[in-house]
């Protein structure tokens, strides 16, 4: 889908196909309020969302930057560190750091790749994997209260949407 930005209605598919210098004239033409800007709104949910999510686990010893790397882990197996970071949008010292204290906490292990020693990978304990049940009805429990009132179909464009927006902007 293509949006007019008006100076010179030409249609543009993504910001990155825009001249920065025409980027920074059309925000500065730009008033909106906060609920009208798309990232003010996903970060307002995306953090009501992980602080509700934060008080349901927390009597399991889990944070929700630690669950995100279990649900990875769990997902691609033993996962290159690298990898992982990307995933996850964060940089590999903070998947470092992370790692750090989830293996003090006996959930992950660091391992080196059998085929390129340069290469750690990470994978889950067998305590992570035990834990692994009991996190995801909690996650899907609060994704569903998130969610309520929306239709499948709803449900679907929300996660295409988001997707697209990911793929947007991953070059930013």
């Amino acid at each position: 889908m293509a949006w007019d930005y008006t100076p010179g209605r030409e249609q543009v598919t993504k910001i990155g196909d825009l001249p920065w210098p025409r980027i920074l004239a059309m925000a500065a033409k730009s008033t909106y309020a906060p609920g009208e800007n798309i990232g003010y709104l996903m970060g307002r949910a995306q953090s009501q969302m992980q602080n509700g999510f934060e008080k349901r686990i927390r009597h399991l010893g889990v944070t929700v930057r630690q669950w995100a790397l279990l649900q990875q882990c769990n997902t691609h197996g033993a996962i290159p560190l690298r990898q992982l970071a990307s995933l996850l949008a964060v940089d590999g010292s903070a998947v470092t750091r992370l790692l750090d204290r989830m293996e003090k906490a006996g959930l992950a292990r660091r391992t080196v790749d059998e085929t390129d020693r340069r290469v750690q990978t990470v994978e889950l304990t067998a305590q992570a994997r035990r834990l692994l049940p009991k996190l995801e009805p909690i996650s899907r429990a609060g994704n569903a209260e998130a969610l309520a009132g929306f239709s499948q179909k709803e449900r679907r464009q929300l996660q295409d949407y988001l997707q697209r927006i990911i793929e947007n902007t991953s070059g930013w």
